[in-house]
């Protein structure tokens, strides 16, 4: 039996993609996962500013059943947390908006994800990244709310992209 299913490969080649291209001052932390792997409110401004890169769902698709090519989309939520303070002159929420569009540069810049490829092997069905699209930039989100509501000083962007990966024929 092939693996036809790369969530975890595309979140990784996501992540390195970001550490990479992203300015050091952008995030200090880059991670795979959900809001629940944030650390408690009390640590969390030592973690922050950070990029959390959560897989929503997926969607498999034939392109070709008679040749055993799929394709699928694989919808990614990155979340960009950025911190601020109430002291003094505070620029951090237009900081924190350009350090999300830097990410978004990124992304829109490798839309095959730098030309991200899976080989085929005897495990593997490969294929390779065709496509992407950025479709929104959120700054006022449930996520946001939810900051708000625990009065936590961090500012929420969610970067929406899909990922449209076709696998090789058999």
């Amino acid at each position: 039996m092939k693996n036809y299913f790369y969530s975890n490969r595309l979140s990784e080649q996501i992540r390195n993609l970001l550490d990479e291209n992203l300015s050091e001052s952008a995030t200090k932390n880059i991670t795979i996962g959900d809001l629940s792997v944030l650390p408690s409110p009390k640590d969390l401004s030592e973690y922050l500013p950070a990029t959390l890169i959560s897989l929503d769902r997926t969607e498999n698709k034939f392109a070709n059943e008679s040749m055993n090519i799929a394709y699928t989309p694989y919808y990614f939520s990155i979340y960009y947390i950025y911190p601020y303070t109430f002291e003094g002159d505070n620029d951090a929420v237009r900081q924190g908006k350009q350090y999300a569009e830097e990410i978004a540069n990124v992304l829109m810049n490798l839309r095959t994800l730098d030309n991200f490829k899976i080989p085929k092997s005897e495990i593997e069905i490969g294929g390779l990244v065709v496509h992407s699209e950025l479709s929104n930039i959120k700054y006022d989100s449930a996520e946001q709310e939810f900051f708000r509501n625990m009065e936590i000083p961090a500012q929420i962007a969610t970067l929406e992209i899909c990922i449209g990966f076709r696998t090789y024929s058999e």
